[in-house]
């Protein structure tokens, strides 16, 4: 079981402490919100988080997956904010989407 620390300690803990983190999430928030929608083209995406795995194993608590990675922000993946799409913001593979928007003959440029 995760026990969270308590909010006046952390408070004390990071006093003095130069703020490294305002700003690198202004600019991944940026980031997601300039991506384009592979699907609908139309820029505006939100930033998802995958949630981390956690299973208790026989001898403590096991972490399976987390969001963080290299950087000091989580990675995540964009979700469109006008048509749902969710996709990786660097690939631009598609994770999920509407079915409605993949058979809309108005989404297919083949088709005009």
């Amino acid at each position: 079981m995760l026990k969270p620390m308590d909010p006046t300690l952390l408070c004390q803990l990071v006093q003095g402490q130069p703020d490294v983190l305002t700003k690198e999430a202004e600019a991944d928030a940026k980031f997601y919100r300039d991506l384009r929608c592979p699907l609908c083209s139309k820029s505006g995406c939100t930033k998802k988080l995958e949630a981390p795995i956690i299973k208790e194993g026989p001898d403590g608590t096991v972490l399976l997956r987390t969001p963080f990675g290299d950087g000091m922000l989580p990675e995540g993946y964009a979700s469109c904010n006008h048509c749902g799409t969710e996709f990786d913001p660097y690939t631009k593979v598609v994770r999920s989407t509407e079915a409605s928007i993949i058979s809309s003959p108005q989404s297919d440029p083949l088709l005009e």
